[in-house]
Protein backbone atom coordinates (compact mmCIF):
# COMPACT_ATOMS: atom_id res chain seq x y z
CA UNK A 1 0.00 0.00 0.00
CA UNK A 2 2.76 2.43 0.94
CA UNK A 3 6.19 2.81 -0.61
CA UNK A 4 9.10 4.81 0.80
CA UNK A 5 12.00 5.94 -1.38
CA UNK A 6 13.43 8.92 0.51
CA UNK A 7 16.34 11.14 -0.36
CA UNK A 8 18.18 13.26 2.22
CA UNK A 9 19.65 16.76 1.93
CA UNK A 10 21.43 18.88 4.51
CA UNK A 11 19.74 22.11 5.60
CA UNK A 12 20.89 25.27 7.37
CA UNK A 13 19.04 25.31 10.66
CA UNK A 14 19.59 25.90 14.36
CA UNK A 15 17.24 24.90 17.14
CA UNK A 16 16.99 24.27 20.86
CA UNK A 17 16.09 20.84 22.20
CA UNK A 18 13.82 20.42 25.19
CA UNK A 19 14.52 16.77 25.97
CA UNK A 20 12.13 16.71 28.93
CA UNK A 21 9.26 17.51 26.55
CA UNK A 22 10.78 15.74 23.51
CA UNK A 23 10.40 18.99 21.58
CA UNK A 24 12.64 21.24 19.50
CA UNK A 25 12.24 24.97 18.89
CA UNK A 26 13.66 26.43 15.68
CA UNK A 27 15.34 29.82 16.07
CA UNK A 28 16.96 30.02 12.62
CA UNK A 29 16.30 28.27 9.31
CA UNK A 30 18.14 29.15 6.13
CA UNK A 31 18.90 32.86 6.22
CA UNK A 32 15.76 33.49 8.24
CA UNK A 33 16.37 34.38 11.89
CA UNK A 34 13.08 33.88 13.69
CA UNK A 35 11.72 36.69 15.83
CA UNK A 36 9.02 36.82 18.49
CA UNK A 37 5.78 35.51 17.06
CA UNK A 38 7.52 33.26 14.55
CA UNK A 39 8.30 30.42 16.92
CA UNK A 40 8.29 26.99 15.26
CA UNK A 41 8.05 24.00 17.60
CA UNK A 42 8.06 20.31 16.76
CA UNK A 43 8.45 16.96 18.47
CA UNK A 44 11.47 14.71 18.20
CA UNK A 45 12.12 11.04 18.81
CA UNK A 46 14.52 10.10 21.62
CA UNK A 47 18.20 10.64 20.81
CA UNK A 48 19.96 7.37 20.01
CA UNK A 49 23.37 6.07 18.88
CA UNK A 50 23.94 5.78 15.12
CA UNK A 51 24.05 2.20 13.83
CA UNK A 52 24.50 2.56 10.06
CA UNK A 53 28.07 2.01 8.90
CA UNK A 54 30.22 2.15 5.79
CA UNK A 55 28.67 3.00 2.43
CA UNK A 56 25.12 2.98 3.81
CA UNK A 57 26.15 5.65 6.30
CA UNK A 58 27.79 7.91 3.71
CA UNK A 59 24.91 7.47 1.26
CA UNK A 60 22.52 8.63 3.98
CA UNK A 61 24.70 11.76 4.33
CA UNK A 62 25.57 10.98 7.95
CA UNK A 63 28.69 12.88 9.09
CA UNK A 64 31.71 10.67 9.71
CA UNK A 65 32.19 12.05 13.23
CA UNK A 66 28.52 11.91 14.27
CA UNK A 67 27.77 9.60 17.18
CA UNK A 68 24.06 10.13 17.88
CA UNK A 69 20.93 11.21 16.02
CA UNK A 70 17.22 11.83 16.41
CA UNK A 71 14.24 12.06 14.10
CA UNK A 72 12.62 15.51 13.89
CA UNK A 73 8.89 15.30 13.25
CA UNK A 74 7.40 18.04 11.05
CA UNK A 75 6.83 21.04 13.33
CA UNK A 76 3.40 22.27 14.26
CA UNK A 77 2.06 25.01 12.01
CA UNK A 78 1.24 27.54 10.95
CA UNK A 79 4.60 28.61 9.54
CA UNK A 80 3.52 30.03 6.17
CA UNK A 81 5.12 33.40 6.90
CA UNK A 82 8.49 31.74 7.53
CA UNK A 83 8.16 29.26 4.65
CA UNK A 84 7.50 32.03 2.14
CA UNK A 85 10.90 33.56 2.95
CA UNK A 86 12.95 30.38 2.48
CA UNK A 87 15.26 30.18 -0.53
CA UNK A 88 16.06 26.48 -0.19
CA UNK A 89 13.36 23.92 -0.97
CA UNK A 90 15.08 21.41 1.32
CA UNK A 91 14.45 23.67 4.29
CA UNK A 92 10.79 23.73 3.33
CA UNK A 93 10.89 19.92 3.09
CA UNK A 94 12.11 19.81 6.69
CA UNK A 95 9.11 21.86 7.82
CA UNK A 96 6.66 19.78 5.81
CA UNK A 97 8.12 16.27 6.10
CA UNK A 98 10.71 16.24 8.89
CA UNK A 99 14.32 15.12 9.00
CA UNK A 100 17.23 13.69 10.95
CA UNK A 101 19.47 15.67 13.32
CA UNK A 102 23.02 14.40 13.91
CA UNK A 103 25.15 15.06 16.97
CA UNK A 104 28.63 14.39 18.28
CA UNK A 105 29.27 13.50 21.91
CA UNK A 106 32.40 15.45 22.86
CA UNK A 107 33.20 13.28 25.87
CA UNK A 108 31.41 10.13 24.67
CA UNK A 109 28.36 10.76 26.83
CA UNK A 110 24.86 11.70 25.68
CA UNK A 111 24.90 14.74 28.01
CA UNK A 112 27.55 16.48 25.90
CA UNK A 113 25.81 16.22 22.53
CA UNK A 114 26.58 18.93 19.99
CA UNK A 115 24.51 19.40 16.82
CA UNK A 116 26.60 19.10 13.64
CA UNK A 117 24.11 18.49 10.80
CA UNK A 118 20.42 18.29 9.97
CA UNK A 119 19.15 16.41 6.91
CA UNK A 120 15.68 17.01 5.56
CA UNK A 121 13.79 14.05 4.14
CA UNK A 122 12.78 14.22 0.49
CA UNK A 123 10.64 11.57 -1.16
CA UNK A 124 12.78 10.57 -4.11
CA UNK A 125 14.21 7.36 -5.55
CA UNK A 126 17.56 8.79 -6.60
CA UNK A 127 19.66 8.55 -3.47
CA UNK A 128 19.60 8.26 0.30
CA UNK A 129 17.98 5.83 2.72
CA UNK A 130 16.61 2.45 1.73
CA UNK A 131 13.72 0.81 3.58
CA UNK A 132 12.59 -2.78 3.93
CA UNK A 133 8.86 -3.42 4.02
CA UNK A 134 6.10 -2.71 4.51
CA UNK A 135 5.72 -5.24 7.31
CA UNK A 136 2.65 -5.71 9.52
CA UNK A 137 2.71 -3.63 12.69
CA UNK A 138 1.96 -5.42 15.96
CA UNK A 139 -1.07 -3.65 17.37
CA UNK A 140 -0.30 -4.44 21.01
CA UNK A 141 2.67 -2.05 20.91
CA UNK A 142 0.71 1.02 19.79
CA UNK A 143 -0.82 2.04 23.13
CA UNK A 144 2.33 2.95 25.01
CA UNK A 145 3.94 4.76 22.08
CA UNK A 146 0.73 6.72 21.61
CA UNK A 147 0.67 7.71 25.29
CA UNK A 148 4.26 8.96 24.91
CA UNK A 149 3.22 11.20 21.97
CA UNK A 150 5.49 9.25 19.65
CA UNK A 151 2.80 9.16 16.96
CA UNK A 152 2.32 12.40 15.03
CA UNK A 153 -0.02 13.27 12.13
CA UNK A 154 1.10 12.26 8.65
CA UNK A 155 1.71 15.45 6.66
CA UNK A 156 2.55 14.13 3.19
CA UNK A 157 -0.51 14.33 0.90
CA UNK A 158 0.66 11.24 -1.03
CA UNK A 159 0.64 9.14 2.14
CA UNK A 160 -2.60 10.62 3.47
CA UNK A 161 -4.21 9.86 0.12
CA UNK A 162 -3.40 6.20 0.76
CA UNK A 163 -5.03 6.40 4.16
CA UNK A 164 -2.05 6.78 6.51
CA UNK A 165 -2.99 9.14 9.35
CA UNK A 166 -0.28 8.85 12.02
CA UNK A 167 3.37 7.87 12.03
CA UNK A 168 6.19 7.31 14.50
CA UNK A 169 9.92 6.76 14.22
CA UNK A 170 11.28 3.82 16.21
CA UNK A 171 14.97 4.04 17.07
CA UNK A 172 17.60 1.42 16.24
CA UNK A 173 17.39 -1.54 18.60
CA UNK A 174 14.64 0.23 20.53
CA UNK A 175 12.61 -2.17 22.63
CA UNK A 176 8.93 -1.22 22.54
CA UNK A 177 6.59 -2.63 25.16
CA UNK A 178 2.92 -3.36 25.56
CA UNK A 179 0.77 -1.11 27.70
CA UNK A 180 1.11 -3.40 30.69
CA UNK A 181 4.84 -3.99 30.10
CA UNK A 182 4.26 -7.74 29.91
CA UNK A 183 5.84 -8.12 26.47
CA UNK A 184 8.54 -6.35 24.48
CA UNK A 185 9.69 -6.29 20.87
CA UNK A 186 12.57 -4.78 18.91
CA UNK A 187 11.24 -3.92 15.42
CA UNK A 188 14.49 -2.87 13.73
CA UNK A 189 18.26 -2.70 14.14
CA UNK A 190 18.59 0.59 12.23
CA UNK A 191 15.26 2.30 12.98
CA UNK A 192 11.80 2.19 11.44
CA UNK A 193 8.79 4.31 10.48
CA UNK A 194 5.41 3.05 11.69
CA UNK A 195 2.12 4.07 10.02
CA UNK A 196 -1.38 3.87 11.49
CA UNK A 197 -4.57 4.09 9.44
CA UNK A 198 -7.41 4.66 11.92
CA UNK A 199 -8.30 8.12 13.24
CA UNK A 200 -8.67 6.77 16.80
CA UNK A 201 -5.40 4.76 16.42
CA UNK A 202 -7.31 1.51 16.88
CA UNK A 203 -5.89 -1.48 14.95
CA UNK A 204 -6.25 -1.45 11.17
CA UNK A 205 -5.33 -4.19 8.74
CA UNK A 206 -3.05 -1.75 6.86
CA UNK A 207 -1.01 -0.67 9.92
CA UNK A 208 2.61 -1.27 8.96
CA UNK A 209 6.24 -0.32 9.43
CA UNK A 210 9.29 0.19 7.23
CA UNK A 211 12.73 -0.68 8.60
CA UNK A 212 15.82 1.29 7.62
CA UNK A 213 18.06 -1.05 5.64
CA UNK A 214 21.84 -1.23 5.79
CA UNK A 215 21.73 -1.54 2.01
CA UNK A 216 22.10 1.80 0.23
CA UNK A 217 20.37 3.45 -2.69
CA UNK A 218 22.31 5.50 -5.22
CA UNK A 219 25.73 7.02 -4.52
CA UNK A 220 27.37 8.53 -1.48
CA UNK A 221 27.17 12.28 -0.95
CA UNK A 222 30.86 12.69 -1.82
CA UNK A 223 30.49 10.71 -5.07
CA UNK A 224 27.40 12.72 -5.97
CA UNK A 225 29.40 15.95 -5.67
CA UNK A 226 32.04 14.63 -8.07
CA UNK A 227 29.38 13.56 -10.56
CA UNK A 228 27.99 17.09 -10.64
CA UNK A 229 31.18 18.42 -12.28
Amino acid sequence: LLNLFPDVHSVDISFVLSSSKSQYSINKIGRKQLIDGEQIIGSHAPIAPITLKGFARSTANIPADATHFCWLYPPCGPFDNVASNLDNSYELDLLRIGGFAYFIADDNTAKSLRLILVNSLVLSATNGLTFEGPRPWREEYTEKLWAQNRFQPVTLPSLRKRGALYFAFINPYESVTTGNDEASWTPSQHGAFVYLFNEDHSPHVFDCFFSVSDECLGVSASDEQWQSY
